[in-house]
């Protein structure tokens, strides 16, 4: 997408929309998430693990992304 200079902006738009409408969709996981009517509180350990995670991953993606 970034070769056919789409803006990033565009595709962090639509990564963060399609990853909300993901967790209130699939099975039913939206509470756990704190989404939907009866929203749960999110663990510490899900919010630090999920955090953790998403560094690590735009992380790699700088170092490693631009090998083609």
């Amino acid at each position: 997408m970034l070769i056919h200079e789409t803006p990033i902006w565009v595709l962090w738009l639509f990564g963060i929309s399609a990853c909300s409408l993901a967790f209130y969709f699939w099975n039913g996981l939206g509470p756990k998430f704190g989404c939907g009517k009866k929203p749960e509180l999110v663990s510490w350990k899900l919010a630090i693990s999920g955090t953790g995670f998403s560094a690590m991953f735009i992380t790699c993606s700088f170092l490693f992304g631009n090998r083609g």
